[in-house]
């Protein structure tokens, strides 16, 4: 499938789990999510942001791959969109990481990700450590029942040695005033056991890619047509053929990227298990063009946008630690509110 990915580069977002045996027996999970602003400037309250990179983020989980269970996890927080200044009390995104621990014990079953979010969603964390996390539970699980179908059992190696990596890159493009062209590309990659191979190529297991190519209205904050297609191979030089997703997709264009999409997208596509790579890509598709607006000067340059034009612009309340509400960043977009905080007040700490 071809993505024919046309239009002004806005913004990236890439997100990425591998899993590595331990000498234990045990795995390390690694996940990391990037975004990358790629033109002009954004008015965010308090400040400006120029292009480049906005957060950068890694987890850090260890798990049993018998028992399926989380048994710790840390996060660190590389790059963020608020650092502790004054103006924001002294509080920072990475005032969440201690939430993260939290989330450990834990089984990775079917309701790992609602669990997720109820300990590290909206004000009680970041909402793109959020989506890391979830995805790095969905990738363990599907990565061993693969394996499992592909061998019929786990096949340790030594430690250090990867046994799968999940790759998720989302480009969003300017195609028009509120207009935007997003295309996700989710990489799934087998690695086989061989302890010593001659060639790399030795190490390849299987492999398989999802293609989502979506247009969307940002005015209306609606998917507008969207289309995907699947690869599986088991053999480095197969040629099979791209598989349309298009029944799965039936009747999703209208689709509000809001509140309640992930459960519309879940009640569409959650109950077919081969349909979990394609869930994968989409659930991150609201999170990615929220990341993009921001790139759109039509869109806060509106008079729909005025009030980021005077406060700048911000997410929507409770989103997440850094906009709940009586926040700091929170009471700086409300009128008046220079008198309940000064950005020029000493922090608390």
């Amino acid at each position: 499938m071809n993505l024919d990915a046309r239009g002004d580069p806005v913004h990236t977002r890439t997100l990425g789990v591998t899993l590595a045996w331990r000498a234990d027996g045990r795995l390390d999970a690694r996940g990391q999510i990037l975004d990358l602003r790629k033109r002009g400037f954004v008015p965010i309250v308090g400040d400006l942001r120029p292009s480049g990179v906005v957060h950068h983020m890694r987890v850090h989980a260890v798990v049993d791959p018998v028992a399926r269970r989380l048994e710790a996890i840390e996060a660190e927080q590389p790059a963020v969109a608020f650092e502790a200044a004054p103006w924001t009390r002294g509080e920072s995104c990475r005032d969440t990481i201690p939430g993260v621990r939290g989330l450990a014990p834990a089984v990775l079953d079917a309701a790992f990700a609602k669990r997720v979010g109820a300990g590290i969603g909206g004000p009680r964390g970041c909402s793109h450590v959020l989506a890391l996390v979830q995805l790095l539970g969905g990738s363990v699980g599907w990565a061993l029942d693969r394996e499992l179908e592909l061998h019929g059992a786990l096949r340790p190696q030594a430690a250090g040695r990867r046994l799968f990596h999940r790759e998720l890159v989302i480009d969003g493009f300017d195609v028009g005033r509120l207009r935007l062209l997003v295309a996700i590309q989710l990489g799934d990659l087998h690695l086989a056991p061989v302890a010593a191979p001659e060639r790399p190529i030795e190490r390849f297991g299987a492999d398989r890619a999802v293609r989502v190519r979506a247009e969307v209205d940002c005015e209306r904050s609606a998917l507008t047509a969207v289309r995907a297609a699947e690869r599986w191979r088991t053999r480095p030089d197969a040629t099979d053929e791209w598989r349309s997703h298009a029944a799965a997709l039936a009747g999703i264009e209208g689709l509000a990227l809001r509140a309640g999409v992930t459960a519309e997208l879940l009640r569409r596509l959650g109950g077919e298990a081969a349909l979990r790579p394609l869930l994968e890509a989409l659930l991150q598709l609201t999170p990615a063009v929220q990341q993009s607006l921001a790139g759109l000067e039509a869109l806060w340059q509106t008079e729909r946008a005025s009030a980021a034009r005077e406060g700048g612009v911000g997410s929507h309340v409770d989103a997440c630690y850094m906009w709940r509400s009586g926040g700091a960043l929170d009471l700086l977009r409300r009128p008046g509110a220079a008198a309940e905080r000064r950005p020029d007040a000493e922090p608390e700490r």
